[in-house]
């Protein structure tokens, strides 16, 4: 068959059947649409397999896998520069430095100040409540608004979290500043609302075991003035038994 036929044949099934030919202007079209999805998904596949049933929907026809790659593999990265971007155009130059200086070391140790905050809280005690407002105070001074992640997707703000949480304070450093201080915007509001939570949970326990021991207290009060008291009337007892004797003698 002959090229010029064959090419013939095949526009005139497309024309039948309803479909499209991919080209530019279909691509930007399906990339723009294809960003809102990547922005609550991290998954290639699950979004690869969005972008084929549009295809379908659309009656376009499908490229090669190659291109299919690298359309999800864009919509992967212009949204990750959209969070990136949502989570650190309001930041001051102080927040910055701030945000930055969580990746320096802490009080001379080989931990960094980021490593330092979100240690476990340990057994509830006064060294361990205090040691847990004092990781609140470095976080809040940094001044971030809780609102900041309100328009971000959960999957994409654990997936920063756990960034923050698997990465190094070196490996966090050599990131682009965007997307290390997203990652640190991120990280540090999510840490800051668990400290606030263990220092309640924390000051609960402490209280309780206050109570607790005042209770033992209380309860160990009275059973000594118990013995006093039986023993006051076990005495009376014997000295009216005494008096009772003498005077029948």
């Amino acid at each position: 068959m002959r090229g010029p036929t064959r090419y013939e044949q095949l526009d005139t099934l497309r024309g039948i059947f309803g479909f499209q030919q991919f080209c530019r202007p279909l691509q930007a079209e399906l990339q723009a649409w294809l960003l809102p999805a990547a922005l609550t998904s991290t998954s290639g596949i699950v979004l690869a397999r969005m972008l084929l049933d549009e295809f379908r929907r659309r009656h376009i026809i499908v490229p090669g896998i190659t291109q299919i790659e690298r359309m999800v593999g864009k919509a992967l990265l212009d949204a990750e520069r959209y969070v990136c971007e949502l989570l650190t155009r309001h930041l001051t130059a102080g927040q910055r430095d701030r945000l930055d200086a969580l990746l320096g070391p802490h009080g001379g140790s080989h931990i960094s100040i980021l490593s330092w905050v979100r240690q476990p809280p340990g057994q509830p005690g006064r060294r361990a409540f205090a040691a847990i407002l004092d990781r609140l105070s470095i976080l809040r001074a940094i001044g971030l608004d809780s609102s900041l992640v309100d328009t971000i997707h959960p999957e994409r703000l654990r997936r920063l979290c756990q960034e923050g949480a698997r990465l190094t304070a070196q490996h966090l450093s050599l990131l682009n500043p965007a997307r290390r201080r997203a990652v640190l915007v991120a990280t540090a509001i999510e840490t800051r609302m668990t400290l606030t939570d263990d220092a309640v949970l924390m000051f609960e326990r402490l209280f309780g075991q206050l109570f607790r021991r005042a209770e033992r207290r209380e309860e160990a009060a009275v059973k000594r003035d118990r013995r006093t008291i039986n023993a006051k009337i076990r005495l009376l007892a014997q000295i009216g038994d005494a008096l009772l004797h003498a005077r029948t003698r």
